[in-house]
């Protein structure tokens, strides 16, 4: 009997193994279909929904002629779009090109050069920029405008939204291997030109890996995503991990303190990324004399003895409210939950305590 696989087998059975990128959005949407996996401003989506998208997305850039080993730049603040982008390329296995938003357009048009893009997705409120590089790249091919600031695409350009909302949801029929490249990440170049590092989905997966095990992730955070996702720390230690694990993660643009304090009491979130000078900006917010009377919810303008200092708990003076109330209430529930965190998070011995 001839035991050998037919080609027919041999590949269903090279399909069924794998194990790229874009399979890992697929797979956790199999597992966890209806949990939530990204909140974007007013957005919420399933990891159902998630797959779907990417999926759609995929079908429309091979509609505009992308195939597998094409690179495609993008420049974008984080976004809802930003992260779809990441997974639909990598269905493909198109090649993304994430570019620092910092940069000026003689900068940009040599890493779209350098990369020989084949397009580019663009922020609206970086259109701008982005012209002036093309023109002096001499880029033509894909134009994508991810609209942010609600402003229509300009002339030539096409709406990233449309792409996505609309289209076939079935995953496109790619076999992207596990060491063909997915990622194009550029150095700062702060010495020299910017430095193309070619990244394959065996080298990122492991990274993943890695993360997941010593960052002691799980599928049960709930992250916030606010640092640049153009940097292969946002956007591979933390929310490729997520989603791998199937975490929620919550993207937003920038780190604005008083928007992460406000997100992360908004939506429990259990971890955060952030430079030291990040969270030290939050802490100084938490442990200001910024008061909210109890009655009318109104920022307190006017001083008086603390109560919560009788007690030890308060280093600073509460603020007598102009609807009349005496006994203003600092926002101490937000400072809780922020220690709360750190003692549960931080070395044995180094506890993070109320002032």
């Amino acid at each position: 009997m001839d035991t050998t696989f037919t080609p027919e087998t041999t590949a269903a059975v090279a399909d069924a193994r794998q194990h790229s990128i874009g399979d890992l959005l697929h797979r956790t949407a199999l597992r966890y279909p209806d949990k939530l996996a990204v909140v974007a401003g007013d957005l919420r989506v399933t990891y159902a929904e998630f797959d779907a998208a990417a999926n759609r997305m995929a079908h429309a850039l091979t509609a505009r002629g992308l195939t597998k080993g094409d690179r495609l730049a993008l420049l974008s603040h984080n976004c809802w779009q930003y992260a779809l982008t990441v997974f639909a390329t990598a269905k493909l296995g198109v090649v993304l090109v994430p570019v620092n938003f910092m940069l000026g357009p003689d900068e940009i048009a040599y890493i779209l050069q350098h990369a020989d893009a084949r397009g580019i997705l663009v922020e609206d409120t970086l259109a701008p920029t982005a012209g002036k590089a093309l023109a002096t790249a001499r880029i033509d091919g894909v134009r994508g405008w991810i609209s942010t600031s609600g402003a229509a695409p300009d002339a030539g350009w096409e709406d990233v939204d449309d792409w996505w909302r609309s289209g076939h949801d079935s995953a496109p029929n790619v076999l992207v291997a596990d060491d063909d490249p997915v990622r194009l990440m550029y150095t700062s170049g702060t010495e020299s030109r910017p430095k193309g590092v070619m990244l394959s989905s065996r080298s990122l997966i492991a990274q993943y890996t890695s993360c997941a095990i010593d960052g002691g992730m799980s599928v049960d955070d709930v992250e916030v995503h606010a640092l640049p996702m153009f940097h292969c720390a946002q956007l591979d230690c933390f929310f490729s991990v997520d989603v791998y694990l199937g975490a929620t993660s919550i993207i937003l643009p920038a780190p604005d303190p008083a928007v992460l304090l406000e997100t992360i009491a908004r939506e429990n979130v259990t971890k955060l990324f952030c430079p030291p000078t990040c969270g030290s900006r939050c802490c100084a917010i938490l442990r200001s004399t910024a008061r909210t009377c109890r009655v009318c919810a109104r920022a307190t303008t006017v001083r008086r003895p603390c109560r919560w200092r009788s007690s030890g708990s308060c280093s600073n003076a509460c603020r007598r409210c102009s609807c009349g109330t005496s006994t203003a209430r600092p926002r101490w529930h937000l400072w809780q939950r922020y220690c709360a965190h750190m003692n549960k998070s931080n070395e044995p011995g180094r506890r993070a305590v109320p002032p």
